[in-house]
């Protein structure tokens, strides 16, 4: 036996609990898992390191991940001029444009325009969006965390979901993009996990509310998370012992800071097209000439066609090394995100199970149901709607049925990410699924 010359005792780094010799890997576990602060942040400086690398990277090698897609940062410039219009000669590369009485608007909802004033105001709208995007981003990592470790979750199974929701997932190419799509993508996840979180752990349904409200102003499909924020406003208030009425009524808080946002995105709208409805996308010249729009901006038809790119649409051949490419078209979750397949592993009697469950099929069901999936994207970006539910339900198939085959599965995500951003397409022969799916 090993002994300390000092103390003739067995030493730490030799043995283990009942004189069982550990590893690197249980010696790495023990330190990492040391306590929630410390897995906490060395998820955050990995998942930092690997955003700022990976913008860096693009800017050194001339293959910027930032995209001109810009629309957020002139839009915030338009706000501080007092105009909710945008000049569309100040960026001529601007594309989705909606002309209304001689003016020009962004279609898209505009909290991700409100968050860069600052930046705006200081650098002007050249600032790289990318930045501001991967800061959001880390955050965004942080909330998901903290939401999954108040589902009960155990530390190690909330660290892996947490690293697979930050380099697993399509949402790490959405953090170093930088473009409109993917930073109203961003700020969603955002809003939605911090709305979560407080209706998980502190129960405020007032505010809990208006994050939804907020995620909502980003990513208009989020807004159907409210049964999920009613019934963890519900449960939390139970588990504390609250009256029926009081818990109703936290609830009834929450959907107040809803409706809140949703007339507020009514008003935005009457500004500018004189109408509540959501008209913006619609009225995108030439929008609705498109083949992919022939029944419409939304149509039950198009189910199976975006059910094809987010379960099965595959990579890209090509004649060169690594011969397998990922199209900007889509990809499939499954192949870029092996690591969903856990998902099975739900236990199918959990109320929350089904909760989360019912969640995820209505944020993700606007898209589903859209003409176009999405593109330009690694893999299909509108799952990005209901992520923070998808990891939750992740992380609650994972804990307490640990197998070596979660870290091996999450790792392999990781890698098939860095095989994405390293060598994503626009692959012109992607288009020839698009005839047999019509």
């Amino acid at each position: 036996m090993r002994t300390s010359p000092r103390h003739g005792t067995v030493t730490p780094s030799a043995r283990g609990e009942g004189g069982k010799r550990t590893t690197f890997h249980s010696r790495w576990e023990a330190v990492l898992f040391s306590s929630p602060r410390w897995a906490l942040a060395s998820l955050l400086v990995i998942t930092a390191t690997a955003y700022l690398g990976v913008f860096a990277a693009g800017e050194l090698t001339g293959r910027s991940a930032q995209s001109s897609q810009v629309h957020f940062s002139y839009l915030a410039e338009s706000f501080l001029e007092g105009r909710l219009d945008v000049d569309p000669t100040r960026n001529p590369e601007l594309i989705e444009l909606v002309p209304y009485e001689g003016k020009w608007y962004v279609p898209y909802p505009p909290l991700p325009a409100l968050l860069a004033l600052p930046l705006v105001a200081v650098f002007g709208p050249e600032f790289p969006t990318a930045l501001l995007s991967i800061v959001l981003a880390v955050a965004a990592v942080a909330l998901v965390f903290l939401w999954v470790r108040a589902l009960g979750v155990d530390l190690r199974a909330a660290w892996w979901s947490g690293l697979l929701f930050a380099l697993g997932s399509g949402f790490w190419y959405s953090a170093v993009k930088g473009s409109s799509w993917q930073l109203a993508h961003v700020v969603g996840v955002l809003f939605l996990a911090a709305a979560l979180l407080e209706a998980r752990t502190g129960g405020r349904g007032w505010l809990a509310g208006l994050l939804l409200g907020a995620a909502l102003w980003s990513r208009l499909p989020m807004v159907l998370a409210s049964p999920v924020l009613a019934y963890f406003l519900w449960e939390r208030h139970r588990e504390k012992g609250e009256s029926f009425r009081r818990t109703v009524g936290e609830v009834t808080a929450a959907a107040a800071g809803v409706v809140f946002f949703i007339g507020l995105n009514a008003l935005y709208n009457y500004l500018r097209f004189d109408t509540l409805a959501n008209v913006a996308y619609e009225w995108i010249p030439g929008v609705l000439e498109e083949p992919w729009y022939n029944e419409g901006i939304l149509s039950l038809s198009y189910l199976p066609r975006s059910l094809f790119f987010a379960l099965l649409r595959p990579p890209a051949i090509s004649g060169e090394f690594p011969y397998l490419v990922p199209d900007a078209n889509g990809l499939s979750l499954l192949l870029l995100t092996p690591a969903y397949f856990l998902l099975f592993r739900v236990n199918p009697r959990s109320l929350r199970v089904w909760v989360l469950l019912l969640g995820i099929l209505l944020c993700m069901g606007p898209g589903l149901l859209h003409g176009w999936p999405g593109g330009t994207q690694l893999g299909y970006r509108f799952s990005l709607d209901a992520a923070p539910l998808l990891i939750g339900l992740l992380a609650l198939a994972m804990t307490g049925r640990w197998t070596k085959v979660i870290p091996g599965l999450v790792l392999l995500s990781v890698f098939l990410n860095v095989w994405g951003l390293v060598f994503l397409q626009s692959v012109n022969e992607g288009l020839r699924w698009w005839p047999a799916l019509h």
